[in-house]
């Protein structure tokens, strides 16, 4: 099809891999968002989609069809641009969240949301790998839809499955991430817990400059890792290699957790389910499906 069955009304967002247009569908007359694809200067024509966009189709062809997740219309193409056709939502949570005033239901009614959308996502086998309030989309009616799936790619039963490396936007990135490990669903788990959070708080739990203050942080948060409720970190490569020792004087200082004192606004159960989800060990941390079961939903 092509991109001549709608009309662009203005760009919505720029980003690496791609510019977003609000457009209106001309047989339908409906809104929808146009997102087209970036072709990088050193990726000539007849080399074919970046891989990123693949990825992105492949996986929403996947798994889409779920309410909380954006869902792909259509690809449409002009003479020398490819076009992604999404369902139009008003708003995302990063551009919300200052005007937004989120009540302890409107949180609660987010997170499930939140949390349904990326169980759907790793009951496909999928992870995300880029969880953050600007890839959260937002309607006037009140629904959740989890977008831009740029870095997502499925993942295997494989534990030891080697993967990207540093993927996830610094403040929502795994310790595991952070420290070049081998990483599972679990790392998207990480994401959520820093988004609710931040909806919570309406500013960033972990905002590092880099990956050692990523570090820092989240030993301050949390109190620093050890081999008793971390026991695989020994094989995490900075570990092992002696570019990060968590015996140093400078993480050592760290021994409580101040989370509870980092959300005011939360209930108790909100930060059990915070905690739960911001946990050292991928292994021991909260799963999508435990995390739609928790006591913070019952009340």
């Amino acid at each position: 099809m092509n991109v001549e069955l709608y009309e662009k009304l203005g760009t919505i967002g720029r980003g690496t891999y791609g510019t977003v247009y609000k457009a209106n569908d001309r047989k339908s007359n409906k809104i929808v968002a146009l997102k087209r694809i970036v072709m990088h200067p050193v990726q000539r024509k007849d080399e074919g989609f970046p891989i990123t966009s693949i990825r992105e189709l492949s996986t929403l062809r996947r798994c889409s069809q779920h309410e909380n997740v954006v869902q792909l219309h259509d690809v449409v193409v002009s003479q020398d641009n490819t076009f992604l056709v999404f369902e139009y939502c008003e708003n995302d949570l990063q551009s919300l969240l200052p005007v937004a005033n989120f009540n302890p239901s409107d949180l609660k009614r987010l997170s499930l949301q939140l949390l349904s959308a990326v169980r759907h996502l790793h009951q496909h086998w999928i992870l995300h790998r880029d969880i953050k309030l600007p890839n959260i989309l937002y309607s006037n009616n009140g629904a959740l839809k989890l977008a831009d799936f740029g870095l997502a790619r499925k993942f295997s039963h494989d534990r030891n499955q080697v993967l990207t490396p540093g993927v996830q936007t610094l403040w929502y990135r795994a310790p595991e991430v952070l420290l070049g490990g081998c990483y599972t669903e679990a790392i998207d788990m990480w994401s959520v817990g820093c988004v609710l959070a931040e909806l919570s708080n309406k500013s960033a739990l972990i905002p590092a400059e880099d990956a050692a203050d990523a570090l820092l942080r989240i030993s301050k948060l949390l109190g620093s890792p050890n081999k008793r409720i971390w026991p695989e970190m020994q094989n995490l490569p900075l570990i092992a290699n002696g570019a990060v020792n968590f015996e140093d004087p400078r993480f050592k200082a760290f021994t409580f957790n101040e989370l509870p004192e980092k959300l005011p606004n939360m209930s108790e159960e909100g930060i059990s389910l915070i905690s739960g989800l911001l946990v050292y060990s991928p292994n021991r941390r909260m799963t999508a499906r435990a995390a739609l079961g928790h006591e913070y939903f019952d009340i």
